[in-house]
């Protein structure tokens, strides 16, 4: 299966095999409080969308989730190493591994510099905002 970039619904590019994959991929960030998972049968290898779903049991910061949070970190490391990813890809990968290590500035910043290059990426933009009220940091906030 040849993967390829395609762009979502806001115009950014991601690697998926598909234009279904990342039609799965929009839906999923569309009902992004409502955590659908259709988009891990469309496309199991999508590494945003092992991202997002670590970052949705991230949020959760319930220890019990620690087990399937390093599954979402590897699997996404795995399709990046395997198919290649764009730099907003790994910038998400990076933010995760950054939160999942304590390092909430970190990941903050990392997600902050995916939108610089990406800023309708609604997803790190989500990501950040929890991020920065985790750390009581409401002035840095992007409206």
């Amino acid at each position: 299966m040849s993967e390829r970039i395609h762009h979502d619904h806001r115009g950014l590019g991601l690697t998926a095999a598909d234009a279904g994959a990342v039609g799965a991929f929009d839906a999923l960030t569309s009902a992004y409080l409502g955590m659908r998972t259709d988009v891990f049968a469309a496309a199991p290898g999508m590494a945003l969308a092992h991202c997002l779903k670590d970052a949705f049991l991230m949020l959760a910061s319930d220890r019990k989730f620690d087990a399937a949070v390093e599954a979402c970190i590897a699997a996404a490391a795995a399709s990046n190493s395997m198919r290649g990813a764009t730099a907003r890809e790994k910038g998400h990968l990076a933010a995760l591994r950054a939160w999942r290590a304590g390092d909430l500035a970190g990941a903050a910043a990392r997600l902050e510099a995916v939108l610089v290059d990406h800023p309708l990426d609604i997803v790190a933009l989500r990501l950040a905002h929890y991020i920065h009220l985790y750390l009581s940091d409401p002035r840095v906030i992007k409206d």
